[in-house]
């Protein structure tokens, strides 16, 4: 009886813990290295330019008509072009802050949407270089995060959470000597399949 009560609690925090690791799987927003999502961290040479690109994974909605994000970065390099895709504009006034609007939604493709090409300048190899999303100064939901508008519905604003980590934790990773590892995407279900 034991063996058996403890077999369930146990079950029963495994469960928790994996409903608990899927709630920021969907609607994220990183900067990565790959206009695939893939890869946000790297070794790379000083006094070269290099494209990122900010990039929406796991977009619940069909298209999006707009987002809004802070930008910074930290470390031995600097961010010299934000060029939001689409014909958009931004509504922003304070430096590092994006409030854009589009004239054209754009579309998804298997929920990944590259809103931001990035491009960022290396100038000292030896110092990591660090870049962050933030939420703007007023934001459109009041939750401290990144946003984005429904291209369809222009009354649902849906919130952005971070693809590594949190606000806090750096989105981009250059020279560090170790990379951030992902959030798992993996339900539990897909994990104890693997011992089938």
């Amino acid at each position: 009886m034991k063996k058996l009560l403890f077999a369930l609690a146990l079950m029963a925090l495994l469960v928790s813990t994996s409903a608990f690791a899927q709630l920021n799987w969907e609607d994220n927003i990183g900067v990565y290295l790959d206009e695939a999502a893939t890869t946000s961290c790297d070794v790379l040479p000083a006094v070269a330019i290099y494209p990122a690109y900010l990039t929406l994974t796991h977009v619940t909605s069909a298209s999006v008509g707009g987002w809004e994000v802070k930008i910074t970065s930290d470390g031995g390099g600097q961010i010299t072009v934000v060029n939001p895709r689409g014909d958009s504009v931004n509504a922003a006034t304070r430096q590092y802050e994006y409030i854009i609007g589009l004239g054209s939604p754009l579309l998804p493709v298997n929920g990944t949407l590259v809103i931001a090409d990035i491009q960022f300048v290396i100038s000292d190899d030896t110092v990591p270089f660090f870049i962050y999303l933030d939420h703007i100064y007023f934001d459109s939901m009041g939750n401290d995060l990144p946003a984005y508008l429904d291209g369809a519905d222009a009354n649902i604003i849906k919130r952005l959470l971070p693809a590594r980590g949190s606000l806090s934790d750096p989105q981009m990773v250059i020279n560090n000597g170790q990379c951030v590892v992902d959030n798992e995407d993996a339900s539990f279900g897909a994990v104890k399949a693997l011992f089938r």
